[in-house]
């Protein structure tokens, strides 16, 4: 038991520890990027359908400008936000992996998991997360 106490206070785990929590921070942010373009499509929606009717003593037909918004927001959605969150999700989710076999002394599982993440990028997600806590 003291072996796991010892190795997971280890810098290298601290580092991973930290960078996984701001990979996976970071995912939680994009993700919050998609649930506000849903909401702009929604609120939008509403805002043509208002001026549609003319309930503003005014009457616009912006449907065909509400489509185009539409579409780009799903092609962003579709070709740079969920690549982005994906990647960052999975890439946290191997660090913690690798935390874990350090610490309990596992073999890692190149089959199932792939390749161990390089200690270079858990250094960098780990900066980025300390200059975080310090700012």
């Amino acid at each position: 038991m003291d072996r796991i106490i010892i190795e997971q206070n280890k810098p290298e785990s601290i580092d991973c520890l930290a960078s996984q929590r701001y990979l996976y921070s970071s995912a939680k942010n994009y993700s919050g990027i998609q649930f506000l373009n849903v909401v702009l499509i929604v609120f939008g929606s509403f805002i043509v359908y208002v001026l549609n009717q003319g309930w503003l003593c005014v009457k616009y037909d912006l449907s065909a400008c509400l489509a185009l918004i539409s579409i780009l927001v799903t092609v962003v959605n579709s070709l740079v936000l969920v690549p982005v969150i994906k990647r960052k999700k999975e890439l946290a989710a191997k660090i913690q992996e690798r935390f874990d076999t350090k610490v309990f002394s596992l073999e890692w599982n190149d089959i199932n998991i792939g390749t161990v993440p390089a200690s270079e990028e858990i250094n960098i997600y780990s900066n980025k997360q300390k200059n975080k806590k310090d700012g």
